[in-house]
């Protein structure tokens, strides 16, 4: 209902006369009746950085010749991105004029008054500030100067009878304990004056957001009978924003994965929100619409090193078992209604919700999925001795799953954060969720072992010989992965081969990267599995050969 009405808006506006724009007040011709009135705001889509805001009411209008004045808009309004929609196809509408309105500055307006009060009260607090940093820099430079009649050359100073001496001693010692001391008292009301300071800003920032130019929009109506109607006025704002929060929570005795999705919002576009029906939209009006275009590559003789490539971070597809279970929500949450399309997915939170124009965040419930999983205990020993808790699952819902960062849950213990990557129909989805505390990992180098030098090289052959060890103190069965990597060959003379006595992997060039291997096993309790890497690197004699990223 939402994505047809404003696309009503659109049809109605592209099938209304042409529109004239202007800033200045004009004329109104005789005997023309004037309706003024005010169209609270009904509406708002927000999008990444942009909110469509939608007012709309019931106009009386007249027979005949009228204008529409609509007061209290928002300045800087876009004529080219304005739709009017007016629901009477008996009505038609041209010559819309957009005027700004000034605030008034008199002392009688209330928030212009509060404002002013917030701002000298801000000025004056910081005035206070440069007087107390002003006293701390006088005392600093005080016990510089004491310092400094303590110190320097021996030879050079008076001589001193003791009485002297002693009444020196203890003025110096009296005036640098002062200083100090006043130093100390600064400090303090320095940081209290600061937190007066923050709280002060904060309260003009709230006041400031308020919008103090306004527009006002008129339009010239023609009505062959008086009716009322239903009018609505939609434009875009500025200073607002939208974001994921996920929250996942595995429990690992079910194999039961919940995830759950709220939105963040804050706006400070000057206008409040009140009671107005909320969609989050997933499309994204500010980005490049177009195409990229692609220039011609040129090349040359000239030889150029090879720049080494960084494996991109984030969840690698593979292949997961489990099925995905929608299941009705738990009592109190209240979920929003997805709008799907091919290419966007809108998200309108129920009820009628209130926003102020503070750009303070509020938090809504979005949805709620739980699905079975499958729990895979990965490990990359080369880098670390642990394996990692994997839950994994096929994402078969049908609108996909923003990439965003999510908070993680096993068995009710928080464990941490990880950004995960969006979820499309259809994929397979790892989600980690920490070190598996009942494996242990271990790392032998097979010729340190034997009591040679680990790493060998012939004439032309270095060899490898590493061997994994897991083993599982778990009271059931589990699956475990072990993914390491072998060399790739730059250059058609050198070689890398793997022996046969090797333990023969399961995959290779794990999610399209060269070289990287996988092993998988299904490890009994008190289990242990061994893994044994092993890699020939070949090379033409007399050459030099490194391995790098």
């Amino acid at each position: 209902m939402l994505r047809e009405h404003r696309r009503w808006f659109t049809v109605a506006l592209l099938a209304s006369l042409t529109l004239s724009w202007g800033t200045g007040s004009q004329a109104q011709p005789a005997g023309t009746a004037r309706i003024t009135g005010e169209l609270p705001i009904d509406a708002v889509t927000v999008y990444s950085g942009l909110a469509s805001v939608t007012r709309s009411g019931e106009i009386d209008i007249p027979a005949g010749t009228s204008t529409l004045v609509l007061e209290n808009l928002p300045a800087g309004l876009n004529p080219a991105m304005l739709q009017l929609a007016i629901n009477d196809t008996s009505v038609q509408f041209s010559n819309l004029r957009i005027q700004e309105n000034f605030p008034d500055n008199s002392e009688g307006n209330a928030g212009n008054t509060r404002e002013s009060e917030l701002r000298d009260q801000l000025q004056t607090l910081q005035d206070q500030r440069l007087v107390i940093v002003d006293h701390i820099a006088t005392a600093q430079s005080g016990l510089r100067l004491l310092d400094s009649l303590t110190g320097g050359d021996a030879g050079s100073r008076t001589a001193v009878n003791a009485d002297e001496l002693a009444t020196l001693i203890s003025v110096m010692s009296e005036n640098s304990a002062l200083a100090r001391e006043r130093i100390r008292s600064a400090n303090i009301e320095l940081r209290t004056l600061d937190q007066q300071i923050n709280e002060v800003q904060f309260q003009l920032d709230q006041v400031a957001s308020n919008q103090r130019i306004t527009s006002r929009v008129s339009i010239n109506l023609q009505s062959s009978n008086a009716v009322s109607t239903h009018v609505s006025l939609t434009y875009p704002q500025g200073d607002v924003s939208w974001t994921w929060l996920y929250e996942a929570r595995l429990d690992t005795l079910s194999r039961s994965l919940r995830l759950f999705r709220q939105a963040a919002i804050s706006q400070g576009t000057g206008e409040d929100w009140q009671n107005v029906s909320l969609t989050l939209s997933t499309a994204t009006p500010s980005a490049n619409p177009t195409t990229p275009e692609l220039q011609p590559l040129f090349v040359d003789t000239q030889r150029r090193r090879p720049v080494a490539q960084q494996r991109a971070d984030g969840i690698e597809e593979v292949v997961a078992t489990g099925s995905f279970i929608r299941r009705p929500a738990s009592p109190g949450f209240n979920a929003a209604t997805t709008i799907d399309t091919r290419y966007q997915v809108d998200y309108l939170i129920p009820g009628r919700i209130s926003l102020t124009a503070d750009r303070q965040q509020q938090i809504f419930p979005v949805d709620r999925i739980e699905t079975n999983v499958t729990l895979v205990s990965r490990a990359v020993p080369s880098r670390i001795a642990q394996a990692y808790l994997e839950a994994r699952f096929d994402y078969t819902g049908e609108s996909p799953i923003q990439n965003a960062r999510m908070q993680l849950y096993r068995d009710n213990a928080f464990i941490g954060s990880a950004p995960v990557q969006q979820m499309l129909p259809g994929q397979s989805v790892r989600i980690p969720f920490g070190v598996d505390e009942r494996l242990e990992v271990a790392r032998f180098d097979e010729q340190q072992e034997s009591g040679s030098t680990g790493i060998f090289n012939r004439a032309d052959v270095r060899e490898e010989r590493i061997r994994y060890e897991i083993t599982s103190r778990h009271p059931d069965s589990v699956q475990v992965e072990v993914l390491d990597q072998i060399p790739v060959s730059r250059n058609e003379d050198i070689t890398v081969q793997i022996p046969r006595e090797a333990t023969d992997a399961d995959e290779a060039d794990v999610g399209g990267e060269a070289g990287l291997m996988l092993w998988r096993v299904n490890l009994l309790p008190q289990g242990t599995a061994t893994v044994r890497h092993y890699y020939d690197i070949r090379y033409p004699q007399g050459t030099e050969i490194f391995v790098s990223p």
